[in-house]
């Protein structure tokens, strides 16, 4: 029987919270469940209470590595917020690192839960990175146009960065950058 099968048969069942999050867990691991399932899984109230930061950074890797993540890209973004409380405290550290992956779907991923949380500047401690990932970030947050007035606090932050490798490069990209937002983000 598939780990999803097992899955769908046991929430109709009483048992204990240890079974429950095995049989979760090694439905959303799975090579065999598809997207939609696991979609459906992560829509599931009772595995909420499951999630904490090694989980969901865990979850997001397999499902990179499984080639299954940009599917699941805005299934991700619903589930976190409904477990902010359980994650709270290393939740912007995750969108940092998400952020400046090498790895496009994680960037997006990033991108998206940075939009949705809208984490503050001081919460994303983006200076007390190195100068690689400082840049990373501005490169990154500007690889889209998503929502330009949260976006442009955080990446005129970066203009108090303590290298002006950086400085100078965040000026370029920002005039690139306003040029094809059509000026709104002069605002800042």
């Amino acid at each position: 029987m598939r780990d999803f099968d097992n899955f769908t048969n046991i929430i109709d069942k009483i048992v204990t919270r240890e079974e429950f999050s095995t049989v979760a867990k090694k439905a959303m691991f799975s090579v065999d469940t598809t997207p939609d399932e696991i979609s459906l899984i992560l829509s599931s109230y009772e595995v909420l209470d499951l999630f904490d930061i090694n989980l969901l950074n865990d979850l997001i890797n397999n499902l990179y590595e499984q080639h299954k993540l940009i599917a699941l890209v805005d299934a991700i973004v619903s589930l976190v917020p409904k477990i902010f409380e359980q994650i709270q405290d290393s939740i912007n550290g995750l969108i940092i690192e998400l952020v400046i992956s090498d790895c496009g779907c994680k960037r997006l991923l990033g991108r998206k839960l940075f939009d949705t949380l809208k984490p503050t500047v001081e919460d994303m401690r983006i200076l007390s990175l190195d100068e690689d990932s400082q840049a990373r970030f501005v490169v990154s947050l500007t690889q889209d146009y998503g929502e330009a007035e949260h976006r442009g606090s955080h990446l005129c932050h970066v203009f108090n960065s303590n290298s002006a490798a950086v400085r100078a490069f965040l000026v370029k990209v920002i005039i690139d950058y306003t040029l094809n937002y059509f000026g709104f983000f002069k605002v800042f």
